[in-house]
């Protein structure tokens, strides 16, 4: 008897010692949207982050508590609670956001969402506003409204620091949706692959980094985020035409009829339930200045996203792109006089492609601000034409880890690995192979006013399993914010670019000109070092920033 009633008063004791427990869905207070991520702090030492679907749940201390919402983009809420034992709060916010343009959210400089105006080094944004309003219908056209971005024949540069390599690799990382999108054998950025009518924003990001993001990374970074649905069903249909203007020499046009383009762009995304769908689509046809040089396509994309009701903060789903386009290509000239925009006999190249990928998905957030991250891709490109011929097979797979602790400090770390098959008649009809695995970290501390963040990788690679060499690759930067609205930074960041399998062994003619293989090629290494300011204004209703680097 003793015995039972020591085990009675045991579990009442326990039951009435209970901490109470306050939760709630943090949402965006304009559109009504889920707030994924948002840290709540009670006496600003303990914390937890919202799911996926922004709900949050905290145990507290009984008595009088301090909790606080903080969001990047968005104002801090603050609430004084007075908590009894055992009790249980469900307090919903709704957040407001933040109106300068500082508070932008960006992920690629970190790996991790932060506000623009905290990164170490030097980025820009494109929205999807930007694009429309500019009445841009290519992403080449959107990207050099940014300052320091070209582009030649396709080949794109940043600062000034690429070469040419036309169709034999790039030293601008391309990303769709956080995932690398270059071709496998010739390290191409396709940029009509780039679905502009599910566009998040574009993300910038100048000077080296493959100490985050790998080869090619060698001068930058663009990151393509595609977007996810509000509460509200949106469906959007775009049509564009243009045409091509006479040039002041009369004599090098050589059309009957003046060349056109045009395209009809839609997109619907919804939000039904737990299950999140974005769908697109866009039809294009190009006639060309330069004779030949015609382009038809269709793009249809797909994201998808389910938000579990079983496992906390878990979310899973699959993306996909397909495209199919026919046209022909302009490489040589017929002459430097009246035929500058005419195709030269020896070069008269018809073709047929198509382009596809698919990329399962995985997120977890736990409740103790850390967050598990799975992402993989599988890209396919085939290409037929008269004279060449060949297909790319990418595996790719990442994993990441995101842990936050109190007192400002992260730590972001992962692996990745990418495996290419390859086969072209430019390569003499041989099947070539390559394989990359890496290893990254990243850690951030925050002290009043300063931010610092060190990281590093190293990475593996070879081609038909001949290793090439590897060596460490470092970055680090601080930010310090000298005013409200004034930021300074410094960073210094190590580039490296594997070369491809077509530089490797690439090997034909047309008409005079020569491609030679070369199978003793090597890595190439650089390296980046800048000091830069971040300066928001704000005139009458005008808002904005200024930015300037040396570099």
């Amino acid at each position: 008897m003793s015995d039972f009633c020591f085990l009675h008063f045991s579990v009442a004791g326990f039951v009435f010692a209970q901490n109470p427990e306050i939760s709630g869905r943090i949402t965006d207070a304009a559109s009504g949207e889920p707030l994924v991520g948002v840290n709540v702090f009670y006496s600003n030492k303990h914390g937890v982050a919202t799911d996926t679907s922004g709900y949050y749940s905290i145990t507290a201390t009984p008595g009088t508590v301090i909790l606080q919402y903080r969001f990047i983009g968005y104002n801090t809420v603050q609430k004084e609670l007075s908590l009894k034992q055992g009790q249980k709060l469900t307090l919903n916010i709704a957040l407001e956001e933040s109106a300068s343009l500082l508070n932008e959210v960006v992920v690629s400089a970190s790996r991790y969402e932060q506000k623009i105006s905290d990164v170490i080094v030097s980025m820009e944004v494109l929205s999807p506003a930007t694009v429309e309003n500019t009445h841009t219908v290519s992403v080449e056209t959107a990207l050099q409204q940014v300052s320091g971005v070209m582009f030649l024949d396709d080949q794109v540069s940043i600062r000034s620091g690429n070469g040419y390599s036309y169709g034999v690799g790039s030293r601008v990382l391309l990303l769709l949706d956080d995932l690398p999108m270059l071709t496998g054998g010739g390290g191409e950025a396709k940029w009509d692959f780039v679905p502009l009518e599910n566009l998040g924003q574009i993300e910038v990001l100048k000077g080296a980094s493959s100490a985050l993001y790998g080869s090619s990374a060698l001068n930058g970074v663009i990151n393509i985020r595609t977007g996810y649905p509000g509460e509200k069903p949106e469906t959007s249909v775009l049509a564009y035409s243009g045409i091509y203007g006479n040039p002041q020499r009369e004599e090098i046009i050589w059309w009957d009829k003046q060349p056109y383009y045009g395209g009809l762009r839609v997109s619907h995304s919804q939000r039904i339930g737990n299950f999140d769908l974005v769908g697109g689509a866009n039809v294009h046809t190009d006639k060309g200045y330069r004779e030949n040089e015609n382009e038809k396509f269709i793009r249809m994309n797909l994201n998808t996203r389910y938000r579990s009701m079983k496992i906390k903060g878990l979310s899973a789903g699959i993306n996909t792109n397909a495209m199919v386009n026919e046209g022909g290509n302009f490489l040589l000239w017929l002459d430097g006089d009246s035929g500058v925009y005419r195709a030269s006999p020896d070069f008269d190249q018809r073709f047929s492609n198509t382009r596809f990928n698919l990329d399962p998905h995985f997120v977890w957030i736990r409740d103790n601000n850390s967050r598990h991250s799975l992402k993989g891709r599988y890209y396919r490109v085939t290409y037929d034409g008269d004279s060449l011929r060949n297909y790319d097979n990418s595996y790719f797979g990442e994993y990441q880890y995101l842990k936050r602790w109190a007192g400002n400090f992260s730590l972001t770390a992962g692996a990745s690995a990418m495996y290419v098959l390859s086969s072209s008649n430019l390569f003499g009809n041989e099947k070539h192979r390559s394989d990359n695995q890496s290893l990254y970290f990243q850690v951030e501390k925050r002290h009043q006013k300063w931010s610092f963040s060190p990281g590093g990788r190293y990475e593996l690679y070879s081609i038909d399993n001949q290793r090439q060499e590897s060596k460490p690759l470092l970055r680090a930067g601080a930010n310090y914010q000298a005013g409200k609205y004034t930021f300074l930074r410094t960073n210094f960041g190590q580039g490296i670019r594997y070369p491809s399998i077509a530089e490797k062994y690439a090997a034909t003619q047309v008409g005079a000109l020569k491609i030679f293989p070369n199978d003793t090629l090597k890595p190439e290494y650089g390296w980046n070092a800048e000091i830069g300011i971040k300066q928001g204004y704000q005139l009458g209703a005008i808002q904005g920033y200024a930015d300037a680097a040396i570099f």
